[in-house]
């Protein structure tokens, strides 16, 4: 009689310890972790079989696995945008950091798996409030837009810090005005 969960996002630890066993260092860090996540989906669909999934490429799993290997069957992957630089235009050709975060969103279309973008836009972990460079947030929705983007989910901890005292210490109370502009700019 609960709520059912309709999408789900898995990640793999943020801790850079990657597997070093023969059969995973065959492989790229990505084939691994997607072949392992492809395998997780298939045996949740057969508990939850109208269960979705999103994964995100982050951290070590940025770069795309090769043709024939990565996420099946998902509605999106979320691809964690912080190996831009966030000085430079996304599409400023003299930037190496855009050029090469350009590169490996092409490899990851050439996939053929839906792409989104999970950005690092807002600090959740600072108790201030965050104030993004709007034009860099404007500038990135523009290329999401024309790249096909599915998704923009920008990091908001919504319950953030747990241990408030009132609902003005929260980090979604804190940002909400900047957090309206950023939907104005989606909008």
């Amino acid at each position: 009689g609960g709520e059912q969960v309709e999408i789900m996002s898995f990640s793999p630890d943020a801790n850079q310890a990657y597997c070093t066993c023969p059969e995973c260092s065959r492989r790229s860090r990505s084939e691994a972790w997607f072949d392992y996540f492809t395998q997780l989906c298939a045996e949740l669909k057969r508990d939850y079989p109208g269960l979705k999934f999103s994964p995100i490429a982050y951290q070590g799993y940025l770069e795309a696995p090769a043709a024939g290997s990565g996420p099946a069957d998902v509605e999106f992957l979320e691809y964690c945008h912080y190996d831009r630089c966030f000085i430079h235009r996304l599409d400023d050709p003299s930037c190496p950091d855009n050029v090469r975060s350009q590169e490996r969103i092409r490899a990851w279309q050439a996939t053929g798996v839906p792409l989104g973008i999970y950005g690092y836009e807002f600090s959740i972990l600072a108790r201030s409030m965050s104030l993004p460079l709007w034009s860099e947030i404007d500038d990135a929705i523009r290329h999401y837009r024309d790249w096909g983007m599915r998704s923009v989910i920008t990091e908001v901890a919504r319950g953030y810090p747990e241990n408030a005292a009132r609902d003005t210490e929260l980090h979604s109370t804190r940002n909400r005005f900047a957090l309206y502009l950023y939907a104005q700019l989606l909008w």
